[in-house]
């Protein structure tokens, strides 16, 4: 199946809304429960020279923040934004895949509680958003529907 006309310019308002998505998931559990100061700090570098346009910068650093925090869906899923502006749509991939298991997980349980609680469901469309945007760049269409 080829990409209409109405599917590229879908595209190209997908693309552009790829940084938001990232920077959304990041506000929204997408941290694992404690991140530490240097995640965090590693995390505010890349989201700024991602932001300036240095995209080898920022993946190097989320890179680094994923290796701290192989639990954060935030440094997953800004991983794979970064890669998609990049043109690496089979890492792109594997760091949204990786995002939206993780945003898959249940909570954890609530104090006093024993049941764990349901997973949010937001950072895991918008994973599940951008992991679509990847497979349709790789021309992988199938998957990406």
């Amino acid at each position: 199946m080829r990409p209409s006309p109405f599917g590229k310019l879908l595209l190209g308002i997908a693309k552009s809304a790829v940084l938001v998505v990232a920077v959304l998931s990041c506000g929204l559990a997408g941290f694992s429960q404690n991140p530490t100061p240097e995640f965090l700090q590693l995390m505010k570098l890349a989201n700024q020279r991602y932001q300036a346009g240095d995209l080898d910068g920022a993946i190097a650093n989320y890179q680094q923040a994923v290796k701290l925090d192989p639990n954060s869906g935030a440094a997953y899923s800004s991983l794979g934004s970064a890669l998609l502006d990049k043109g690496d749509f089979k890492g792109s991939a594997a760091a949204f895949e990786a995002a939206v298991a993780l945003a898959e997980k249940p909570r954890a349980a609530r104090p006093g509680s024993t049941v764990a609680a349901r997973p949010d469901p937001l950072p895991l469309a918008l994973a599940l958003n951008n992991l679509a945007l990847a497979y349709y760049q790789a021309h992988r269409y199938d998957d990406a529907r």
